[in-house]
């Protein structure tokens, strides 16, 4: 039996803590990922990824619309492919904390350690030396069409756009 989850929507505790229900129960099947998300919550993220690395099953990530921010984590686990008319962005992580000066110097030096997390995994997927992965995480976002998250090493291949049929 193949797992398939889709990730069509912001990553969210809740969406992480199913995918990790469904692995445990079937811990060695493969695992089909199908993105089409803006991202959300790193630390949710972060956990998917782990969790995907773990699993005894051979992972494959399909991108088939959107990926971005936390979402590109899929990235760096299994098999990846991209509709050829998909796009990918890359950024540091940020959050809408306000508070006081410590709240936001404590708030700085957790988005600097999830950063870190991030780039391990991007470095691990692409082969790309630190300063290059430092560079997407510079605040800005970083934009990657097919053929470029392919040259980048982010994406293992590119496929054609699905096919709809009217009805």
């Amino acid at each position: 039996m193949n797992i398939e989850f889709f990730v069509y929507d912001e990553i969210t505790p809740a969406m992480a803590r199913d995918l990790g229900e469904r692995l445990r129960a079937s811990p060695s099947a493969p695992v089909t990922i199908r993105v089409n998300s803006y991202g959300g919550d790193l630390g949710a993220g972060l956990a998917m990824l782990n969790a995907l690395r773990a699993h005894r099953g051979a992972v494959h990530v399909e991108i088939e619309g959107i990926c971005a921010s936390a979402a590109t984590l899929f990235c760096c686990v299994g098999s990846v492919h991209m509709a050829e008319n998909s796009a990918l962005m890359v950024h540091a992580p940020w959050s809408s904390i306000t508070g006081n000066a410590r709240d936001l110097r404590d708030s700085a030096e957790g988005l600097d350690k999830m950063a870190e997390g991030m780039a391990a995994a991007y470095r691990q997927k692409t082969g790309k030396p630190a300063a290059e992965i430092a560079a997407l995480l510079d605040g800005r976002d970083h934009w990657f069409s097919a053929e470029e998250a392919l040259a980048f090493g982010l994406i293992d291949k590119i496929i054609p756009a699905r096919r709809i049929a009217a009805k």
